[in-house]
């Protein structure tokens, strides 16, 4: 095999031009053999000003890859402004023409339980830093540059394989914020809103519960010609809002949300583009958030499905703050359709999945086609009458050898095809 001219003469790899960057960013941590073939060295001060060059540098260059090496990456300043409202550390620019960049660690060790001196590629927020940031102000570790429509944005970005590092969850900080991106790729990227052993923290307990505005992952906002708005394999643990879901076509597969306020949010940020075509998450989890996901604001009949939606709920001791929060809601009931299928796992009890707790809020989801995949589709009366149902729920009940279909959820009041109400 051979690379050849248009007029088919063989040519050599070096008479190919290289138009895709790939820049090596190393930690103060790494190796000395990966520092000396780096383009760029941090010290474990300002680390993100040193990033932020590596950033600046593709971006210029129309695009290309900003590899990060392992260790850790302090963060010691949000130097970063501009008419998005909060201070950034490291601001993926907006260019004058469209271009990819993507931020890629070297590897990532899974769980929710490590420290900063464990392998991986990490951001991490320093003590120092998060100490200096102001409780009344707004903060985000990486972000696009501001645009007033998502349509504007000339940026495609993907962020893969590292974790962001937050020492608390008191103060307003996001990690990943892709609102002012055009297209948007997460993949084996974790979000960590609490380290254990600072603020009184002890290894094992649970976080308390993080302040509004601080957030693991937010995605892009309005329409995106249904393209590549993609997060995979991602874990966020300890955040007021772990996923901000908006825009639309966004695919989630094989998220995890643990230890949070929300685990899910759909819609809970302002926008100028339509918010319409369907959000969907496959085999995602909710694991001892406070509250099931809120279905916040769209322009009208925004579509989300969730798919083999997995959920673990209902443990004061174990949920942030103490106390078990409310069941999915909508902000404005029937705003929202789709279709959602789950299990639920609730009140400790991990063995088998629960039919008796409800998903919903009364009066929420009546335009969502909801299915709890462990209720039975028939049998006995009294089987029946154990169910949490949802709305709309049929069920052929064998004692009245009929199909019955709820219609009051709270209420659990079933009729017959003629309306009859049957106990």
């Amino acid at each position: 095999m051979g690379v050849y001219d248009i007029d088919g003469n063989a040519i050599g790899s070096s008479g190919i031009p290289k138009y895709t960057l790939e820049v090596l960013v190393a930690s103060s941590t790494a190796p000395e053999s990966i520092k000396a073939n780096a383009d760029y060295i941090c010290t474990g001060v300002n680390d993100e000003a040193v990033i932020q060059n590596a950033v600046d540098y593709v971006a210029q260059n129309h695009g290309g890859k900003v590899q990060l090496s392992s260790g850790v990456f302090y963060i010691s300043s949000f130097p970063k402004t501009d008419s998005a409202g909060d201070s950034v550390a490291i601001l993926v620019p907006q260019g004058d023409r469209y271009y990819a960049i993507d931020i890629v660690g070297t590897d990532l060790v899974w769980g929710i339980g490590l420290r900063e001196d464990q392998k991986g590629t990490i951001l991490a927020v320093s003590h120092s830093c998060y100490e200096s940031l102001s409780s009344s102000s707004r903060y985000t570790v990486l972000r696009g540059g501001y645009v007033s429509r998502q349509r504007n944005s000339n940026i495609q970005c993907s962020v893969r394989n590292l974790m962001v590092y937050l020492p608390a969850n008191q103060k307003p900080i996001t990690c990943i914020d892709f609102l002012y991106m055009n297209r948007a790729f997460l993949e084996k990227v974790i979000a960590r809103g609490y380290e254990y052993g600072y603020n009184g923290l002890v290894s094992g307990s649970t976080p308390p519960a993080a302040v509004q505005n601080c957030i693991g992952f937010r995605s892009v906002g309005g329409s995106n010609a249904g393209v590549l708005i993609d997060f995979r394999n991602c874990l966020a643990t300890g955040f007021y809002e772990a996923f901000a879901i908006g825009g639309e076509h966004f695919i989630g597969i094989q998220l995890s949300a643990m230890y949070n306020v929300y685990g899910y949010t759909f819609g809970n940020y302002s926008w100028t583009d339509a918010f319409l075509h369907p959000i969907t998450l496959i085999n995602c989890c909710d694991e001892n958030d406070v509250n099931l996901p809120l279905f916040a604001n769209n322009s009208g009949k925004q579509a989300v499905n969730l798919i083999d939606f997995n959920i673990e709920w209902g443990i004061a001791s174990v949920t942030p703050g103490g106390v078990v929060g409310d069941h999915a809601k909508e902000t404005t009931p029937g705003k929202f359709c789709g279709n959602i299928n789950y299990t639920m796992c609730y009140g400790g009890v991990w063995s088998a999945n629960n039919v008796t707790e409800p998903f919903w809020e009364s009066g929420s989801g009546h335009s969502i086609q909801t299915k709890n995949d462990a209720q039975e589709l028939s049998g006995t009366s009294a089987l029946r009458r154990t169910y949490a149902p949802n709305f709309m729920q049929q069920y052929f009940d064998t004692t009245a050898n009929k199909l019955l279909i709820c219609t009051d959820p709270a209420n659990k009041t079933w009729v017959d095809a003629d309306g009859n109400v049957v106990s």
